[in-house]
């Protein structure tokens, strides 16, 4: 089962944002290739508006496991 997206809160909806994840490196093998998400492998830089309404897809992962991602406002 794919989770549910996770909508980030308290962001400036009219600024833009880059994401990009920190870790864990290696998610492949723990789940198929296409359920890990685009912006996994390749930083993205979404509307802050994007981010709270639609959020961000995580890949599947295991109870034990976490997520970091990292977030700037883009310039």
């Amino acid at each position: 089962m794919i989770p549910p997206r996770f909508k980030l809160r308290g962001l400036n909806p009219a600024a833009n944002y880059t994401v990009r994840a920190i870790g864990p490196d290696v998610i492949e093998g723990y789940m198929p290739a296409d359920w890990i998400p685009d912006w996994w492998n390749n930083e993205v830089t979404l509307s802050g508006h994007a981010l709270m309404t639609l959020g961000l897809r995580f890949p599947v992962q295991r109870p034990e496991q976490t997520i970091l991602i990292h977030l700037t406002q883009a310039t």
